[in-house]
C-alpha cells in the first residue's frame, strides 16, 4: 500500500509515475515500473514489487508485438522472482510465507520455461533448489540443482560450472556422503582452475579442507593414520593463499581461523593462537 511510504519515498514514488504516465510505449512503460520497484527496494521494495507485478499484468491484457510481448513477460518473470524471495523470509521485517515461495518462483520459471530463457530458467532453478535443501527436501532440491549443473555444462560456463559443483559438494556433504562430495568439490576445482578464478579455486579448496577434516575427526583411528588431517591443512593453506592473492577479508579470516583450528587438534596450542589472533 502506497500510504506506507514516508514524504521522501512518496516524492520519488510520484516522480516515477509521472514518468510512467508521460511515456507512450509499452516497453518504457515497463522500463518506468521496473526502475520505481528499485528506486528504493531496501526502504519498502514489498511495496514496489507489487506495484510493478500490478502495473506489468495490467500492460499484458493489451495487445503486443511478439518482441515487446517477450520483454513484459521476463520482467513479470523477475519481478514474481524477487517476489518469491520475499515470502521466503530471509529477513526479520519480512512475512514468511514458503507456499506463496514457491508459488512465485514457480510462475516465474514457467514464464523463463516458455522463452526457453537458460539464464532466467537457473537463476529461479536455483533457488528453488536452495529453499527446498533449507526445507529437508534434499529429492527435490538435487532435481533443480542438477538442471543448473546441465545448463551450465551445455553453456560451457566454467566459473558456474564450479559454483553448481561447489553446491552439489555441500549437499553430498550434510547427506554424509564425503566421497560424493569430494568428487565433487574436485570439479569445482579443477573449473575454478581452469579458469583461473582464485575466489572459486579458494573456495573449492576450503571445502575440500572441510571435508578431509570431518573425515579424520568421525576416523576412530585419528593418532594412526593423520593423512586426512594433513590433506586438510595442505588445502587450507592453499585455499588461504588464493583468499590473501584476491584480498578477501572474510576468506582470509576463515582461512586462519581453519588453520588454527588443526594446530589445536595436534595440540600445538601456542601455533593454533597465533593464527587466531
Amino acid at each position: 500500500d502506497l500510504n506506507e511510504l514516508d514524504s521522501l519515498d512518496r516524492h520519488i514514488i510520484d516522480s516515477c509515475f509521472t514518468v510512467y504516465h508521460a511515456e507512450v510505449d509499452d516497453t518504457s512503460k515497463a522500463a518506468a515500473l521496473a526502475f520505481i520497484t528499485n528506486a528504493i527496494m531496501y526502504e519498502n521494495w514489498h511495496v514496489f514489487l507489487f506495484a510493478e507485478e500490478k502495473g506489468l499484468n495490467k500492460l499484458l491484457l493489451k495487445k503486443h508485438t511478439p518482441e515487446i510481448l517477450e520483454h513484459l513477460r521476463k520482467s513479470l518473470a523477475q519481478c514474481y522472482y524477487y517476489i518469491g524471495y520475499f515470502y521466503y523470509g530471509d529477513q526479520s521485517s519480512f512475512v514468511y510465507d514458503i507456499d506463496s515461495t514457491y508459488a512465485f518462483l514457480f510462475k516465474s520459471l514457467r514464464i523463463y520455461e516458455e522463452y526457453n530463457d537458460s539464464e532466467g530458467i537457473r537463476g529461479v532453478s536455483n533457488n528453488i533448489g536452495s529453499y527446498y535443501r533449507k526445507q529437508g527436501n534434499i529429492e527435490e532440491a538435487l532435481k533443480y540443482y542438477y538442471r543448473c549443473l546441465k545448463i551450465d555444462e551445455e553453456s560451457g560456463d566454467k566459473l558456474k560450472l564450479s559454483n553448481s559443483y561447489n553446491i552439489l559438494g555441500g549437499v553430498a556433504q550434510d547427506q554424509n556422503e564425503p566421497q560424493l562430495a569430494i568428487e565433487h568439490y574436485k570439479n569445482a576445482l579443477k573449473y575454478g582452475k581452469e579458469e583461473g578464478h582464485k575466489y572459486y579455486i579458494a573456495s573449492a579448496l576450503t571445502n575440500l579442507g572441510n571435508v578431509y577434516l570431518e573425515i579424520f575427526e568421525k576416523d576412530s583411528l585419528k593418532i594412526a593414520d593423520s593423512s586426512w588431517l594433513f590433506m586438510a591443512e595442505a588445502n587450507y593453506i592453499e585455499g588461504l593463499e588464493n583468499f590473501r592473492a584476491i584480498n578477501h577479508s572474510f576468506g582470509k579470516a576463515s582461512g586462519l581461523m581453519r588453520l588454527g583450528n588443526i594446530e589445536f587438534i595436534k595440540q600445538e596450542y601456542l601455533k593454533a593462537l597465533s593464527l587466531y589472533e
